[in-house]
């Protein structure tokens, strides 16, 4: 029932993140490690942004087979990141869900929690993240997993965003 609760309120902060209405600080990124295990390719909307911090939302999909078996695990990260700092180096602090299904179809749900550095300069629509993100399974018992992420991304029309935040 907890893993209903946390998908529904994932999936409303989804919702919520939509609405906002700044087309121009959107981001596509590869992850490789991170919330979905072993990688992912993501989509990020900013919102909520003034001069030195902003809120942001992800969800993105990955894969990757299970040893020693046919089976293949999809990974469906759903997150929400705070972003402070200044100039062109962010503290990246961020909590989500994991949905993750394999080829049996048994469902499991991951939560995903991450600290981490991101580089950005404020004209560059590239940047770059490595983060600690553990990952916690609490069905059937509670399993920690050690866990880190490393990012590489690109920001869409940085340079005709206004309202973008700068952190300088």
């Amino acid at each position: 029932m907890r893993g209903l609760v946390i998908i529904f309120i994932m999936l409303l902060g989804a919702y919520q993140a939509s609405a906002y209405k700044d087309p121009e600080r959107k981001s596509v990124f590869l992850e490789v490690g991170g919330n979905a295990y072993y990688g992912s390719i993501n989509y990020e909307a900013i919102f909520g942004t003034n001069k030195h911090h902003a809120f942001a939302f992800r969800i993105g999909v990955g894969g990757y087979p299970v040893t020693n078996t046919t089976d293949f695990v999809v990974g469906v990260p759903v997150a929400f990141n705070f972003i402070t700092g200044r100039r062109s180096s962010f503290l990246d602090l961020s909590l989500g869900q994991t949905l993750t299904v394999n080829t049996n179809a048994e469902f499991e749900p991951i939560t995903t929690a991450g600290i981490g550095y991101r580089y950005q300069k404020s004209k560059s629509p590239l940047f770059f993240r490595l983060a600690y993100t553990p990952l916690i399974n609490y069905i059937g018992g509670m399993e920690y997993k050690h866990w880190a992420g490393l990012t590489i991304g690109f920001t869409f029309n940085l340079a005709k965003c206004n309202t973008c935040p700068t952190f300088d």
